[in-house]
Order: structure tokens, then sequence, then C-alpha cells
């Protein structure tokens, strides 16, 4: 009795959460802006749910695809480990570290050009008017090797990074910065950076 009610209450919580993460598509046209869905726990409450009855057992599958966010989650799940590969440390060439001013730059350079540029700020650096502040960001790239050193595109729009080493370092020169931006906190021009890798 107590299974039987327990499973009808995760079959409906489930179901409730998928209407959730179907509306987040409506919403997310409606308004303009990303509104995510939850991925997993309501295919897995439909999913647990499904499984304690014998006659929908064998239906469990439906928690799968009835639940947008986890529909998208396993749509999805190719790419993600694919990302996960190619940055991972097996496929990593070249690696930059830098800090200062409480500001601490890790740059990595991957394997088939693929770059990501992480900066991390200790405290947390104003972002906007509103007196929000950032702790960290990371940007995705590319990459190719020059005479003086590397060059990184297509990580913000039309910004490009080149890291050059000279006297025995690695200085950055960037250009395409938003001269409109008022926050420069995520400007990587003129940093000093140290090769680990």
């Amino acid at each position: 009795m107590i299974l039987t009610i327990a499973a009808s209450i995760a079959v409906a919580l489930g179901f409730w959460i998928a209407l959730w993460n179907w509306y987040s598509i409506y919403a997310t046209r409606r308004t303009g802006r990303f509104v995510s869905p939850v991925p997993l726990i309501g295919g897995l409450f439909i999913v647990m749910g499904l499984l304690c009855f014998e006659r929908t057992m064998r239906y469990f599958w439906i928690g799968l695809v009835a639940d947008y966010g986890t529909l998208a989650l396993i749509w999805s799940l190719p790419a993600l480990l694919r990302e996960v590969w190619e940055t991972s440390t097996f496929n990593l060439l070249h690696r930059f570290t830098g800090e200062c001013d409480g500001r601490f730059d890790d740059i990595r350079l991957f394997k088939r050009s693929i770059c990501t540029i992480e900066c991390k700020h200790d405290p947390p650096a104003p972002c906007n008017d509103n007196g929000v502040c950032i702790g960290s960001y990371c940007f995705l790239g590319r990459w190719h090797e020059q005479e003086e050193g590397f060059r990184l595109e297509g990580y913000d729009g039309q910004r490009s990074l080149t890291i050059r080493f000279a006297n025995g370092k690695c200085v950055t020169t960037e250009a395409g910065y938003p001269s409109d931006r008022a926050y420069r906190y995520d400007m990587l021009d003129a940093r000093e950076l140290t090769k680990i890798r």
C-alpha cells in the first residue's frame, strides 16, 4: 500500500516537473531569454514510479521521452562528452598561467586547435552598474601557432589574443575588445603569463 502511494506520487511529481520543463520552451520564446529546463529529475521520478507497478513496468521508458529536460540531456550528451574529452588533460598541449592584482588567468591550448581561457577574481570584480560582481568566467575558442607565439580567436565575438615570448616571459596583446565596455574585468591585454606546459 505504501509503495503504491509512493509510486503514484513519484509519477505525478515527475509529470508535473515534465510539464514545467516543456513550458520552459514557451517561456524562452516568449521572453527572448533562455529558461533552462531541469534535467533528469522529472524523468527519473516517472521511471521509478512506473517500475513499481506491474502493469506499467514495461513502459518505464516513457519517463525518458515525456520529460523535455531529460530528453534534452540525452540529446546533448554526445556533444557534452566530446567537449569534456577535447578539453581533458590527455589533449592538453600548452598551458599558460598568470596572477596579478587578485586575478588568476589560466589559458590552455588543446589538440584540434581548441583553447580555453579561464579567469578568476579574488575578490570578485564589479561587472555592471547594479553592483554585481563576478568571481570567474571562461571562454572557449580556437588557436593556431605563429612565428612569435600563439594566436587565440573566436572566444568572444571579434576578440583575438596573441601570446608572445619576449625576454623569457609570455606577454599578451588583445585586439577587438569592445571599446564601449565600461567594466573591463575580462580584458586580456598586457597580461604577463608563465608557460607551465
